[in-house]
């Protein structure tokens, strides 16, 4: 027997031939907003090689410190700082209503009170000591009882 092996022609399917045939259309791009600057990933400039005949030490142009430029700090008066200890011994994790009623009170920022009581928890856990509280005259006591008093808490 002297017969070779062929194999029969194999049928495709013609959905499998148009797929195969057929343009596929590249994504579309993605927006810039996704990318971020890594500093890790930039490829600084090449040195500049180009040697001036008139200078003979090649030094650096002096560079200028850039510093952020923050919002001021925020100074406490007394009589805010009075009223924020005397709640903070009553109520050291003031709500958010509560907060806004402090900070509506005391015409600071919201954002400003929760610092403040953010600092206040940090600092009392860090040491046992007490701070010696200003005590408010007789007109400011008269603000601060109406304060207590919104807020459900005992002077």
């Amino acid at each position: 027997m002297n017969s070779t092996y062929e194999p029969s022609p194999r049928m495709i399917d013609p959905f499998v031939i148009r797929f195969l045939t057929s343009t596929i259309e590249p994504p579309p791009p993605l927006p810039l907003a996704i990318f971020f600057y890594d500093p890790f990933l930039v490829v600084p400039p090449p040195p500049d090689c180009s040697i001036n005949s008139s200078s003979s030490s090649l030094s650096p142009p002096p560079k200028s410190p850039v510093k952020p430029v923050l919002p001021p700090r925020h100074r406490y008066t007394p009589v805010q700082l009075f009223t924020l200890h005397r709640i903070f011994l009553k109520l050291p994790y003031p709500s958010l209503e509560q907060r806004r009623v402090i900070a509506e009170h005391l015409h600071i920022d919201v954002e400003q009170v929760r610092v403040w009581f953010s600092n206040r928890r940090s600092r009392r856990s860090g040491s046992n000591a007490q701070t010696t509280l200003i005590q408010p005259t007789s007109k400011e006591y008269v603000t601060v009882k109406e304060l207590f008093d919104q807020l459900n808490l005992s002077i």
